[in-house]
C-alpha cells in the first residue's frame, strides 16, 4: 500500500544498517568479546546501540543471523563472540538483513523481543516457592 509506512520504515533501517556497516566495515574496528574497546572497536551489539538506541534493527539481524548460521542464536551477542565467527561472517549477515530489509522480509521490529528463559533460571524461580 502507499501509505502504510513500510517505505519509511525500510529507508530509515536501511540507512541505520549502512550506518553500523560503516562503523564496524573492517577488521580494525571490529571487537569480540567487549562491547567497545579502548582503541574504539565495538561489537556487533554495540554498534548496533550506538546508531539506533531503540534497537529496531536487532530482530532483523538476528533474523539474518539464523538465516545464514548454524547453531541458531538466540542473541546478537552470542554470534558475536561465538569462537566460529568471523568479520567477513559479521559483515556477510548484515548484507543479508539489509537486502531483507529492503526486499520487505524483515522481522517484526520489538525492541525487547520475547526470550525463552533458560532452564536454570526457570528453575530458580520455580524452587523458591517451596522454601
Amino acid at each position: 500500500m502507499p501509505f502504510d509506512g513500510v517505505e519509511c520504515f525500510a529507508k530509515e533501517n536501511l540507512q541505520k544498517i549502512d550506518a553500523v556497516i560503516d562503523l564496524i566495515g573492517t577488521p580494525e574496528r571490529w571487537s569480540k568479546g567487549r562491547f567497545r574497546t579502548p582503541d574504539g572497536r565495538y561489537c556487533l551489539r554495540a554498534a548496533i546501540r550506538t546508531l539506533d538506541p531503540s534497537e529496531a534493527l536487532g530482530p532483523a539481524i538476528l533474523d539474518a543471523i539464523n538465516q545464514m548460521a548454524w547453531p541458531h542464536y538466540w542473541q546478537i551477542e552470542r554470534f558475536n563472540d561465538s569462537p566460529l565467527t568471523n568479520h567477513d561472517q559479521v559483515l556477510t549477515v548484515l548484507m543479508r538483513a539489509r537486502a531483507n530489509i529492503a526486499a520487505g522480509r524483515f522481522a517484526a521490529t520489538s525492541a525487547n523481543p520475547v526470550r525463552p528463559i533458560p532452564f536454570r533460571r526457570w528453575w530458580n524461580r520455580v524452587t523458591v516457592w517451596f522454601d
